[in-house]
């Protein structure tokens, strides 16, 4: 068959090479001049091997062919792209349905810290300072979804939320805040794996080595994101699915428990608050909780993020806002509140088998614990596929910047970022450290990064919208160019700064002063101050890079890529509402102005994602 006839027409899955076209994004396209605007390049730029096409026929005749053929299709179908087109990942909702979308994001915020990590901490501060700390947290995390939003519906082509401190405050703090993001996802995978080892020795009965263990767990996160976003919607969907059921599940348990109807016990109510007690270790029991409150709801800012980049913020945001209490107070307070009734912090389990388990465990119930056990293991391994998916894009964001080499940003002829999957999972191999004697401390080591590092990203994205708030009004700009505002916004931020400069107060405390009650040294100082060091050593390199870059706040640019002026016009078409029409007409005035004089906005647009960037959907997927 000729290779260059129309092959579309008779149901090929492989279009004509002359019709596939690449257009590399420009700023400003011109009518006038389509050959400057973009650079046409045919198949045979990828090199399409004859034999992938299996004759260029029909479906039936790749339908036919043989396995094995059809295997190394998929092997081919990895190759990379050109170097030109390395950011141009493939948009994940294209093989995303709604029905992945919407359970993902119900099953999101259920995972290690709340599973694993909440027994640790109630075994080394008792259930008072449990409380206390995630409700101080918690009470954080939606001032900081509002606070997301706003910056996200005004400026919404940020790859990610690390983004903001460059833009905002220096280029120096938003290159140590994105490295760190981008690590802190890389370590989120090896620690997951290694909780899901920790999860596996409940089973007594299996005798296989933690390495063995470690490679199966590994290569099931490599062969989900190897199928694509479309493997890693049913896989979520099906995790996401049980990690909701098994919380349902449990709070009518652990009442169960608690009243005294278990098989085993009698009634308990609050007798676990008196006896032992509500308090462990004083002071430093409740400042020890606030690494585990941190790694547990880490990931919980992208609601706000996804919300802020629809063509809809005015009602995104305020949906986003209410799910993210709900979620926090359903499957966190609430949740851990009935785990501290059923569990007292002195049962000799706690630490080494989830908390959940050992309430149904104690109350006589059979069998639901091994279920239990699975579905903790299943959510886990849910945990690191979302941490390789987020980790590749994160990879992405930093090339787009300039702030990374450019090969962590290629990406294969489907658009998967293949060199960024590769260096999650190398990184994954820190696993295998748990293989060896004491091992089980690797993911104290690798939780610290995340839970660390978490403060310093959601305290500088309050300090970015602070200065937001600032700058605008140094330079005049009317608050009618938000999409999207909440009365004492700027107050929250405030709030939220000041709740995790104190957070991080208690890190520094604890790192020098640990619950061992050994005198300071670096290993209890690493490993509970870890994700902060590496914030401090990005901050050190970045001048080597960027250089010192402060923006006072009259030089901050607050017109460059803001809110996309179609999106407002489609919400205008929904609502009378005259500010809305305001807002249209000076976003209209800014957009003239850009294309008016293309020179001086290009170079601010060379390096920017496309509106509807990879990031942007990682958000909806995982939020």
């Amino acid at each position: 068959m000729d290779p260059n006839s129309s092959s579309m027409s008779m149901g090929s899955p492989y279009p004509p090479p002359d019709s596939i076209q690449l257009q590399q994004r420009h700023p400003f396209p011109k009518e006038d001049d389509k050959t400057n605007d973009f650079t046409k390049q045919t198949a045979s730029d990828f090199d399409f091997d004859s034999r992938t096409s299996h004759d260029k026929g029909s479906v039936e005749s790749y339908r036919k062919s043989s396995f094995g053929t059809r295997v190394l299709d998929v092997f081919r179908s990895y190759k990379l792209a050109p170097d030109n087109d390395n950011t141009d990942v493939k948009n994940s909702e294209d093989f995303l349905k709604p029905r992945h979308l919407q359970m993902i994001a119900i099953g999101v915020c259920i995972g290690t810290g709340l599973y694993v990590a909440v027994g640790k901490s109630l075994k080394n501060s008792g259930p008072g300072s449990v409380m206390i700390n995630f409700i101080l947290l918690t009470s954080m995390i939606l001032p900081l979804i509002i606070c997301l939003g706003e910056l996200c519906c005004v400026f919404p082509n940020q790859p990610s939320i690390a983004m903001y401190p460059g833009r905002f405050c220096s280029e120096n703090l938003g290159f140590a805040a994105s490295w760190l993001y981008f690590l802190f996802w890389l370590t989120t995978l090896p620690s997951e794996i290694s909780a899901a080892t920790e999860v596996v020795g409940f089973w007594k009965s299996q005798h296989a080595n933690t390495a063995v263990w470690v490679t199966v767990f590994l290569a099931y996160v490599v062969l989900v994101n190897a199928m694509g976003a479309a493997g890693y919607g049913e896989t979520e969907f099906f995790s996401s699915f049980l990690k909701v059921l098994s919380i349902i599940i449990f709070f009518f348990v652990s009442i169960i428990i608690n009243c005294g109807a278990a098989p085993k016990g009698s009634y308990i109510g609050a007798k676990y608050w008196h006896d032992p007690g509500a308090f462990k270790n004083g002071f430093k029991g409740f400042c020890s909780v606030f690494l585990a409150s941190a790694y547990s709801l880490m990931g919980t800012e992208n609601v706000g993020t996804a919300a802020g980049n629809t063509t809809n913020p005015q009602k995104a945001i305020p949906a986003a806002v209410k799910k993210v209490f709900y979620r926090v107070l359903f499957f966190y307070l609430i949740t851990i509140f009935l785990i501290t009734l059923v569990v007292p912090y002195n049962d000799p389990e706690l630490g080494n088998v989830s908390p959940f388990i050992i309430a149904i465990q104690n109350s006589g119930i059979k069998v639901l614990p091994d279920i239990f056990n699975a579905i903790i293991l299943v959510s886990i391994l849910s945990v690191g596929n979302s941490a390789v998916f987020a980790a590749s894009r994160s990879g992405i964001a930093l090339v787009r910047q300039g702030w990374a080499p450019r090969f962590i940003g290629r990406v294969d002829q489907k658009g998967r970022p293949v060199i960024s999957y590769l260096f999650s999972f190398a990184f994954a191999c820190l696993s295998y450290v748990g293989a060896a004697p004491k091992g089980g401390v690797i993911f104290d080591w690798l939780s610290a990064v995340s839970g660390g590092g978490s403060f310093f990203v959601w305290g500088l994205t309050f300090l970015s919208h602070i200065r937001l708030r600032h700058a605008m009004k140094a330079q005049n700009v009317p608050d009618t160019i938000l999409p999207y505002q909440f009365k004492g916004s700027l107050y929250m931020s405030y709030y939220g700064l000041l709740i995790n400069f104190l957070a991080l107060c208690t890190l520094v405390y604890i790192s020098i002063f640990p619950l061992s009650h050994n005198p300071p040294n670096a290993y209890d100082f690493f490993v509970s101050f870890l994700g902060p060091a590496f914030f401090i050593v990005f901050l050190i390199i970045s001048p080597f890079v960027v250089g010192f870059k402060y923006t006072p706040l009259k030089d901050i640019d607050l017109v460059t890529g803001r809110y996309d002026i179609v999106g407002m016009k489609s919400f205008r078409a929904d609502s009378n509402n005259a500010e809305i029409e305001q807002k249209d007409k000076d976003s209209n005035v800014v957009f003239e102005a850009q294309n008016s004089d293309p020179e001086k906005f290009a170079g601010a647009f060379q390096n920017s994602p496309p509106k509807r960037g990879i990031f942007n959907r990682i958000y909806n997927i995982m939020c």
